[in-house]
């Protein structure tokens, strides 16, 4: 490997294939690529002015120096390249999931007693034995759980065993017959470990063994008059059906494959990957990548990489989404929890590369030898044009997603800039933004929105209801918040671990967030996003630092401080802070609402601070109160006919006169 100094001077560099790793001034290494022709691809990074879409320019603003090494030919730079990437996973090596989380069933079968679990990424434990399924949907995962707990009564405690055999009782799930109780040594360490390896091999699609084996229960318990066992046994396969609705039958054999469509579009292509699994789609997932990720001298990417504007070569559709498809097997499969034997593609690979893939995908962790296929007719072909639609369909999305009103597509690079500004690792893919909201001392609360990928998910949103702190205290008010929030980073109901929080503030409230974080032992990335006097988003504040980064001057019309880019940023990061704001007022105000709504309740006779409660919690509004009859008043716990008399003609003083009335006149 040879390192070259600041300058970069690329005339000695030789004309040959290989690899190079640009590095930024900490020696961190940005990007990976793989050339023909090393001295010609570098040449085209530092021309006088490069071309090249933002995501080029903005690495090209960050290189110092490089490192390069020269291989034997093309095929082996390829591997390399996949191994660089899959060790040193450099920042602008970027390939974006749909804009959602997916996450996978973990089966810890690295562990004496293993457990079923969700899990959102693929952890180091893959190594040591653990199993991953999917990636699902959210929706389709809790189910998914659901089904298999009810087939294989495994344990869901994350109690250290055997270390803590017999040391507590059982818990809730052994009673509800849904657990065996490892944890008192009610069955053996081999049984139960042979019951999750059956576990492992039902989420893998291997289903048609126990299939029969309940039905032989069934048929066994019932001959005997054993009704429960037959029962239990009987709920047992209607879970494993429940299971196998979820997943579409596609292939006549039990055949494990991944179906990869591909969209390529102006900016951005798309990869639609289907799992399947023993005949069935188990999975599936889409993801995006900027074209810039394509080789830098290939003429169709010269937009936005940078490439020599002279070159006459010209570049086919064909091998455009040939280097789509390389580009994306070489990122994800390193990275995947499974590759099956099959993976077929949508185009035909000329043979030099498809010999190098196919060298890439055998030289990982695999159970069998892996073919890259491309089927011309039967059930296979039927699975690809599957994948291909979906990617078209969701390469359409991904783009007219920002036509919407009010919404718009944020550029991969802008999200990486993001990333990058604030100090992830990678892209980050769920953003949390908090904001605190309240009315002089009263109605303190905190709003958190919540972004996956550039799309809010105000399903995700949450409120906190500060209203036991006194005086306004944003620092207090959001470092309590935020104490709260990463107590419950477990906590399915928040959903997954941020990548990135937001707080609407300056170095203030970054500092209060800060400290929660350090409270709670966590080193989440934290940024805040500062106004300038006119109340506009004008930079990030971003610790340690002392002083806000600036993306743009307080004129509005100076923009294109650092290129265009920094605008996009600085709508994106308004649009953030603007749905903070949002969730935050709108809990505000229903604490404004209750508050009118209790002092209200304190005129009424008969009506103390227990029966405010009650009335408080059945009646959003003093108009859905006084709406309500005297009979619906006095049907709610906790209220007799008395006061729900007195409630009522409070609310309606004609009846008052009139009984007064008619009491003068008797």
């Amino acid at each position: 490997m040879i390192k070259v100094p600041t300058t970069p001077e690329v005339s000695f560099v030789p004309e040959q294939p290989g690899v190079y790793l640009m590095r930024d001034a900490s020696d961190t290494v940005i990007y990976v690529g793989k050339a023909v022709n090393l001295r010609r691809r570098l040449q085209s990074y530092f021309t006088a002015q490069p071309r090249g879409g933002a995501k080029v320019l903005a690495m090209i603003s960050h290189i110092t120096h490089f490192d390069f090494v020269v291989c034997r030919n093309e095929l082996e730079a390829l591997i390399l390249e996949a191994n660089f990437i899959k060790r040193l996973r450099p920042f602008y090596n970027i390939l974006l999931k749909d804009d959602r989380d997916y996450p996978y069933i973990r089966v810890t079968l690295h562990e004496l007693y293993p457990r079923a679990e969700r899990a959102w990424r693929v952890e180091d434990d893959l190594e040591r034995g653990a199993r991953y399924f999917g990636p699902y949907l959210a929706g389709d995962i809790y189910r998914a759980l659901e089904s298999i707990r009810s087939i294989f009564p495994v344990r869901t405690c994350r109690r250290n065993l055997p270390r803590d055999i017999g040391k507590e009782r059982p818990c809730l799930r052994y009673d509800m017959g849904l657990c065996e109780a490892p944890c008192q040594g009610y069955v053996t360490q081999q049984d139960y470990y042979a019951m999750t390896e059956e576990l492992a091999a039902v989420l893998g699609g291997r289903r048609g063994g126990l299939r029969q084996r309940l039905r032989e229960e069934i048929a066994t318990a019932a001959e005997r008059l054993d009704f429960e066992a037959a029962a239990a046994a009987r709920d047992r396969l209607a879970a494993l059906e429940r299971l196998e609705e979820r997943q579409t039958a596609v292939l006549d054999s039990e055949r494990d494959m991944d179906a990869l469509g591909l969209a390529v579009g102006l900016h951005t292509f798309c990869v639609q990957k289907l799992e399947v699994r023993a005949g069935r789609i188990n999975a599936a997932a889409t993801f995006f990548m900027d074209l810039g990720a394509l080789e830098p001298d290939h003429p169709a990417a010269r937009e936005f990489s940078g490439a020599e504007a002279g070159d006459d070569y010209r570049m086919t559709q064909t091998e455009v989404e040939q280097n789509c498809l390389r580009a994306f097997i070489a990122w994800h499969y390193p990275e995947a929890a499974v590759i099956p034997p099959e993976i077929a593609v949508p185009i035909k690979f000329d043979e030099e590369l498809h010999a190098g893939l196919t060298e890439l995908l055998n030289s990982l962790p695999v159970r069998r030898k892996v073919q890259l296929l491309r089927p011309q007719r039967g059930e296979r072909r039927h699975v690809l044009d599957m994948a291909q639609r979906t990617a078209h369909e969701a390469l359409q999305r991904h783009i007219g997603r920002g036509r919407r009103s009010g919404e718009y597509t944020v550029s991969p690079t802008t999200r990486a800039e993001l990333g990058r500004l604030a100090g992830c690792p990678s892209v980050p893919g769920r953003i949390e933004a908090y904001d605190i909201s309240n009315i002089g001392d009263d109605d303190i609360a905190c709003g958190m929105a919540v972004f996956i990928g550039d799309s809010e998910e105000r399903d995700l949103s949450r409120l906190f209801n500060l209203s036991d702190l006194s005086g306004q205290d944003d620092y207090t008010a959001l470092r309590c918040a935020l104490e709260r929030r990463l107590a419950r980073l477990d906590d399915p109901d928040f959903g997954a671990r941020p990548d990135l929080i937001l707080v609407d503030g300056g170095i203030g409230h970054v500092n209060a967030a800060r400290e929660a974080l350090a409270a709670a032992g966590e080193n989440i990335p934290l940024g805040g996003m500062v106004k300038d006097s006119r109340h506009r988003t004008r930079g990030l504040v971003i610790m340690p630092e002392s002083e806000p980064i600036e993306l743009s001057e307080a004129n509005p019309k100076i923009i294109e401080l650092s290129g265009t880019e920094n605008q996009e940023l600085l709508r994106w990061l308004t649009q953030i802070q603007n749905a903070a704001h949002r969730v935050a007022g709108r809990y505000s105000g229903k604490l404004r609402r209750a508050r009118n709504l209790r002092y209200r309740l304190e005129d009424i006779p008969g009506v103390g601070p227990k029966r405010r409660q009650i009335l408080l919690e059945n009646f959003p509004s003093l108009a859905a109160l006084a709406a309500a009859s005297e009979e619906e008043i006095s049907a709610i716990p906790g209220l007799s006919k008395t006061v729900a008399t007195e409630i009522y003609t409070y609310f309606h003083p004609e009846i008052r006169e009139n009984n007064t009335e008619e009491k003068e006149e008797g």
